[in-house]
C-alpha cells in the first residue's frame, strides 16, 4: 500500500473553499441591496441569476474546497486506510471536476461505500 502524503495547498485551499463562500456573501449581498432600491419588480430576477450562479459554479468548487479540508485535516491513520488507488477523497475531487456536482457526489459517496476490505485496486471515475 502506497503511502498517503498530503498534497493540499493553501492557494487550493482559497481557491476551492474561501472564493466560493466570498462570491455566496457578495452575490447575496446585491440581491439584498438592489432589491431594496427596485422593489418587487427586480426581485425574482435577481433570485434565478442566484440560483444559477450558485448550481454553475460555486457549490461544485466548495464541495471539494470541503474535501481539500479534510484532505488537510484527516489524520493520516485514516487516509492510510483506503484501498483503492487513487484514494477516495482524491476520487471524490476528480469525480466532481469530471462529472459536476450531483453526479460527482453520488460517484464519490458510492466509491466510499465501497473503500473497505478485500476489495482494492485502481478505480478511476
Amino acid at each position: 500500500m502506497k503511502k498517503q502524503i498530503r498534497e493540499v495547498r493553501l492557494v487550493d485551499l482559497a481557491h476551492y473553499l474561501l472564493f466560493p463562500l466570498l462570491l455566496i456573501l457578495a452575490i447575496f449581498g446585491t440581491v439584498v441591496l438592489t432589491c431594496h432600491w427596485y422593489g418587487d419588480v427586480i426581485r425574482p430576477i435577481y433570485f434565478i441569476l442566484v440560483g444559477v450562479l450558485l448550481s454553475l459554479f460555486t457549490l461544485r468548487n466548495l464541495a471539494i474546497g470541503l474535501v481539500l479540508l479534510y484532505k488537510a485535516v484527516a489524520p493520516m491513520s485514516l487516509r492510510d486506510r483506503c484501498r483503492f488507488e487513487p484514494c477516495c477523497s482524491t476520487y471524490m475531487i476528480m469525480a466532481l471536476q469530471k462529472y459536476g456536482l450531483i453526479v460527482g457526489l453520488y460517484k464519490g459517496i458510492r466509491r466510499i461505500c465501497r473503500c473497505h476490505p478485500p476489495n482494492g485496486g485502481e478505480d478511476l471515475p
